[in-house]
């Protein structure tokens, strides 16, 4: 059975931005929060209150007309985060097959395939779960959402839970409001901000695309985040750290990377006190101070809707 999951284009980005020191050699096993709510069409908080006694037959992916059992999910709704305004219960398709291949789920939203061996499984729903939940339409009904493959749910219980829901909120107003976001007094939630805004800008919607340049208001605060923001850490991680939502994994998002726009490539000698990471940061900062002001991001949209 093919097996299939849809990742964001950020996922890939970090093939650029783990050369040489970053350690990024083995597969992502879940998406950053940012990506998570950037990426998502409905993100509430809530409980798993059913599993349906009754599978229902679904296509994995737009024009499939092989289908496959989907155990059906019903989750009352605590709170809205994101796109499900005056919802109570959702109900989320989820695979039926506990063992062995299990079908993936094609999402038709912004990403790119990942192939098995990616670090991926289908996330499967249990009666009582409680937490975040981050869902898209599922491909083959308007009447069920699904969890996209990496996108996993953030328990209740998890000690982050609190952080990690003050963390959507500011991600789901910057989103809203990204030049407010990106003014914001706090570098940590400006840089908040530019990775969940970078991650919405930079992910792949379906259909042909083309990219169009970003206000250029909102390109200068960016790069004023990034240049502010310390890269050292890339170098030396904490348990836990999140290299999607650091500054060279977003620099390398908007194209900004050793060898690309005449920036130097990074070479670390033996007996260097500088990592990769503070070393990138310097190459690009002397960059955009000679010929930084003709550099636009862009973003990734449907031609038919730029």
């Amino acid at each position: 059975m093919r097996r299939i999951v849809f990742a964001s284009l950020a996922a890939a980005s970090l093939a650029i931005a783990a050369e040489p020191a970053m350690g990024l050699r083995i597969a992502v096993q879940n998406f950053s929060t940012s990506q998570k709510v950037a990426q998502s069409e409905v993100v509430v908080t809530g409980k798993v209150t059913s599993l349906e006694k009754e599978t229902v037959d679904l296509p994995q992916y737009p024009g499939d007309k092989n289908k496959v059992a989907f155990t059906v999910a019903v989750i009352k709704v605590e709170s809205s985060l994101a796109g499900a305004k005056n919802v109570t219960h959702i109900k989320v398709a989820f695979s039926a097959q506990p063992g062995g291949e299990q079908p993936g789920i094609d999402l038709p939203i912004k990403g790119r395939p990942i192939r098995p061996g990616g670090g991926f499984g289908p996330i499967q729903l249990t009666e009582g779960q409680e937490g975040i939940f981050f869902l898209a339409k599922h491909p083959g009904s308007d009447s069920y959402y699904a969890v996209q493959q990496g996108y996993t749910p953030i328990a209740a219980k998890a000690e982050n839970y609190k952080d990690e829901l003050a963390k959507i909120k500011t991600i789901v107003d910057a989103l809203a409001d990204p030049v407010k976001a990106l003014k914001a007094e706090k570098l940590d939630a400006r840089l908040t901000a530019t990775a969940a805004i970078v991650g919405k800008y930079r992910s792949n919607p379906t259909g042909q695309l083309v990219e169009v340049a970003i206000p250029a208001e909102e390109t200068k605060l960016i790069m004023k985040t990034l240049l502010e923001a310390d890269w050292a850490v890339a170098d030396m991680p904490p348990p836990g750290f999140d290299y999607q939502s650091s500054p060279n994994t977003i620099a390398s998002m908007i194209g900004i990377y050793p060898g690309a726009h005449g920036i130097p490539q990074i070479q670390i000698k033996p007996g260097d006190t500088e990592g990769y990471s503070v070393k990138m940061k310097a190459a690009i900062t002397a960059w955009y101070a000679k010929s930084g002001d003709k550099f636009e991001i862009k973003k990734f949209v449907a031609k038919d809707k730029k």
